[in-house]
């Protein structure tokens, strides 16, 4: 098997003199370039695996080597080297398509982790998607997802309560290049703050928290981190979360040891982590360092054509549940889910018809058996889901 091929573009010499001795004795054949003008006629000679680009070179910028390669007729992973801290640039690579980065001082642990990552990519598992319907909304969700799943950037899922963010974090997660890594998620809003620290980062109180003695950050390695309610963590925590991800490492706690962080980042916030910056209640470097790209996820008013669907889909999961004959809904009943808005979304729909499940006389549900509930919905809670 030929050794996976990587392409360096850097115009200091002994950064490309680093990076190949880091590279070949793990395996990795190397080309250099220290131009935009050699990148290209390089890209035109060789089929790469991989492309090692700094941010500022003499006759352009790697966010132009980026876009080429990326829409090119035979596209592949880049990553961007990016100065220690400069959060603007990795922010710019990675919406420009960029793989993932790496910060110099370069960390050849780190090195090693993104390399690995991007030549060793495996095809998705399974054809099935995890979001039901076919609506307009649902199918631009797809493709949403279906693109920010090929690649490292950190991203933020929008939407009200109730619209599935989670299971697009799923999703995004099962055709990423490690859908058989963990993925945890986690509810900040709902972890008792005088346990944070374990919790993140482990400690005594860790696995009655996060399930993981190790904490949520080490539970993650080489898999997906979903944070939902990232805005409810105390400034403390963000700070030590910020630190992580700028570093890509943990502190291990003895002296100033730390080990590579390699984790895919999902975060999500029914208002949107804009306007919780905006408040004060989210670091502005965080915020920078999480949202990267933005993936909306509809209201169920927006994807009206789905209902049925979905609602097969919920009874089904509920006659599993409860260990009974899966129950149809009469003309009735769909013809009043039809009429209603559902500003809880898909949630409110799951427990709407877990309901009528219990109230109906037999295994179809009328129109009488559906009951909208009174109270005020579609707000957000601390602790609700997503």
């Amino acid at each position: 098997m030929d050794k996976p091929l990587i392409l360096i573009v850097d115009d200091e010499e002994d950064i490309r003199e680093l990076l190949r001795l880091g590279l070949e004795p793990r395996g990795f054949s190397v080309d250099e370039a220290g131009t935009l003008a050699e990148a290209y006629a390089a890209l035109g000679r060789r089929n790469y695996d991989l492309c090692l680009t700094d941010m500022r070179l003499p006759d352009g910028n790697g966010i132009e080597l980026v876009d080429h390669i990326s829409n090119g007729p035979a596209p592949f992973p880049v990553a961007m080297i990016t100065a220690y801290g400069n959060v603007e640039s990795a922010v710019e690579a990675l919406k420009a398509g960029a793989f993932d980065f790496i910060a110099k001082p370069i960390d050849m642990k780190v090195l090693q982790v993104v390399v690995e990552n991007a030549v060793h990519r495996r095809e998705p598992v399974g054809d099935e998607s995890m979001l039901v319907g076919e609506s307009y909304a649902m199918n631009q969700l797809r493709r949403a997802v279906q693109a920010v799943a090929a690649n490292r950037a950190p991203v933020t899922l929008t939407g009200e309560p109730g619209t599935g963010k989670a299971l697009a974090a799923r999703e995004i997660h099962r055709l990423s290049v490690a859908p058989d890594r963990p993925f945890v998620a986690v509810n900040c809003a709902a972890l008792p703050e005088e346990h944070l620290l374990d919790a993140f980062f482990g400690g005594p109180g860790a696995l009655s928290i996060a399930g993981d003695e190790r904490g949520f950050l080490r539970a993650a390695q080489g898999g997906t981190l979903y944070l939902n309610h990232v805005p409810a963590l105390p400034p403390f925590i963000q700070a030590k979360l910020l630190d992580v991800i700028q570093q890509r490492s943990i502190p291990t706690g003895a002296g100033n040891r730390r080990e590579i962080f390699d984790v895919r980042l999902l975060s999500s916030s029914s208002r949107g982590l804009g306007e919780a910056l905006a408040e004060g209640s989210l670091r502005h470097d965080l915020y920078y360092r999480l949202n990267v790209i933005e993936v909306r996820v509809p209201p169920l008013r927006e994807r009206a054509e789905d209902l049925s669907q979905l609602c097969d889909m919920i009874l089904g999961e509920i006659a599993v549940h409860w260990d009974r004959p899966v129950p149809s809904l009469g003309d009735g009943a769909m013809a009043k889910l039809r009429e209603y808005r559902f500003p809880g979304n898909v949630r409110e729909l799951e427990n709407i018809l877990e309901r009528a499940v219990a109230l109906c006389d037999g295994d179809v549900i009328q129109g009488a058996d559906i009951d909208f509930p009174a109270a005020t919905k579609g707000q957000e809670t601390p602790g609700s889901g997503d």
